[in-house]
């Protein structure tokens, strides 16, 4: 059925191509797959479809790095099992190929390789879905973006064009990705609901199997709800109703319950893990290109798609925070 999938022509023949192109000249290297720290079922499935693309094309020494895992992918690897290394395992050499997944931002990064790649030491490959920044794709020896919902659905139609067929193992991962971060298909495209419905059938499973991913009233936990909500502050713009607030983990999960609660855009800060992520509705969403320009602009690290921005944190106070990101939404709600 895979087979059957229409790929788009939006570059990723391309991709596919330059990817194709640079491991037949670097053959020879050891591969080390390398997801954002914290790592979320995005990260980790397409770091590991991107694993099975490399062991295809004849690149047994290869290996997908993680420094910690996020509760969700812990239950994902739990169901289903994939061979993880520790980055503290890893003794690097000089030349080695590094293939940083799912992030545009150096500081996403665990530290320990940091300073390893701003020195060159590696060949480094960037293979991501969030808008580029200046931090990774001058250090980049090959830098893929894909203006798609998810990293996973980019390395899903690489592996496509390859070798024009996808295997079924693979198959949980795909959709977990997918599932992941389009909010369970709340913020997807049809292309997304074409490929995880196609692998839900191939696995005749239903989408219950994944309910792990979905974070409900029911399932988040209260005192967060609570917490979020005794922080939170609110705010008119241009009649656009917008909320803001702080918590200590599951701030994309809030961030879509308060989209669920009428809020026309949500804003919720995790100063644990030093992440901002913000939701906008149906009404809202035309802006997403006009906000990550205009945060980035601002000094925040930004990346995301159609209705959902992720930023890397700054030294700014909350208030600080806040009053950039009314601006911005001042300038892109006009």
């Amino acid at each position: 059925m895979l087979d059957k999938i229409t790929i788009p022509s939006e570059g990723y023949v391309d991709y596919a191509n330059k990817i194709k192109n640079f491991v037949k000249q670097n053959k020879k290297r050891t591969f080390y797959i390398l997801p954002h720290s914290h790592v979320d079922p995005d990260a980790v499935s397409s770091s590991i479809i991107m694993h099975s693309v490399l062991l295809k094309m004849g690149i047994e020494d290869s290996y997908v790095l993680y420094d910690s895992l996020s509760s969700t992918s812990k239950i994902l690897l739990s169901k289903y099992p994939y061979p993880l290394k520790s980055i503290d395992e890893i003794d690097f050499h000089k030349g080695d190929v590094l293939v940083v997944m799912d992030t545009n931002s150096l500081t996403k990064l665990p530290e320990k390789i940091r300073e390893k790649i701003e020195k060159k030491y590696f060949k480094l490959v960037v293979i991501d879905h969030h808008l580029p920044l200046k931090q990774l794709t001058r250090l980049a020896d090959l830098y893929l973006y894909f203006k798609a919902t998810s990293t996973t659905k980019g390395v899903v139609y690489i592996y496509l064009y390859l070798f024009k067929t996808f295997p079924k193992s693979l198959c949980p991962f795909a959709i977990a990705g997918i599932l992941s971060d389009t909010g369970f298909l709340r913020y997807s495209d049809k292309d997304d609901i074409s490929l995880v419905n196609t692998m839900i059938n191939l696995l005749n499973v239903s989408l219950k199997e994944f309910s792990f991913l979905y974070k409900s009233w029911d399932t988040l936990d209260k005192s967060l709800i609570v917490s979020g909500l005794k922080r939170a502050k609110y705010d008119t713009i241009n009649g656009k109703e917008i909320v803001f607030t702080h918590v200590g983990s599951e701030e994309s999960h809030l961030c879509n319950l308060f989209v669920q609660l009428g809020f026309n855009i949500s804003i919720v800060v995790n100063r644990r893990y030093e992440r901002l992520s913000i939701r906008m509705d149906s009404t809202t969403r035309h802006i997403t290109e006009c906000l990550l320009s205009n945060l980035n602009s601002r000094g925040f690290e930004c990346g995301g798609h159609e209705g959902v921005i992720g930023c890397n944190m700054t030294s700014k106070s909350d208030k600080e925070i806040f009053s950039d990101i009314k601006n911005s939404l001042k300038e892109c709600l006009r």
